[in-house]
Parts: C-alpha cells; sequence; structure tokens
C-alpha cells in the first residue's frame, strides 16, 4: 500500500488516476448483496474504489466500464445513475463544472 508523506494510506481515483489522502476522495462500495453505494463514511463493508470530489472525474469516473473496472463486477446503469444523483446532492455545483 502507498503512503502519503503524512504516512497515511494513499487512494487513487478511478477517474483520474490522482493519488491523494483518503478525505480528497468518495468511496464508491459493492457491497455484498451486490448493491452499488456512496459510503459517505469510509467505513462500510466491501469492495471499495475512489472518486475525486471534482466534478470532470464525476463525469469521467461514473461510467458503466470505470465503476466496473474499480469495483471489479458487472455494474447496471441504474447503479451508476444512482450514484451521480447521490452525489449530486451532496455538491449540486459540482456536477455541472467544466
Amino acid at each position: 500500500m502507498a503512503l502519503t508523506r503524512e504516512g497515511l494510506p494513499e487512494r487513487t481515483c478511478i477517474a483520474c488516476r490522482r493519488k491523494g489522502p483518503k478525505e480528497e476522495f468518495w468511496r464508491l462500495v459493492r457491497r455484498g448483496d451486490g448493491r452499488i453505494e456512496l459510503d459517505l463514511r469510509g467505513r462500510l463493508p466491501g469492495r471499495g474504489a475512489y472518486l475525486c470530489r471534482r466534478g470532470e472525474c464525476w463525469r469521467r469516473g461514473l461510467k458503466v466500464k470505470s465503476v466496473a473496472h474499480g469495483l471489479r463486477c458487472p455494474v447496471a446503469l441504474e447503479d451508476v445513475e444512482g450514484l451521480f444523483r447521490d452525489l449530486l446532492v451532496l455538491a449540486p455545483n459540482r456536477g455541472s463544472e467544466e
């Protein structure tokens, strides 16, 4: 596991591949029952993938292929649309950034 200069674990964005501390990313998680959801506290059990909190990464990263690759499972379009809606609720001005 790669560590930051402060000795904290690094995370990598599934869209832009930027690395940084956990606090700079949203965590997507595949639950044991196959559901995919946004893990706001970063503590839900299951396979996780990380996405920058920048709007441009949402558009690139929230594609079925990117999420499926990051979570190592097939992903339905409805799941990805649900994630995007959840992110828009958290930070509505970011979804339309260029």
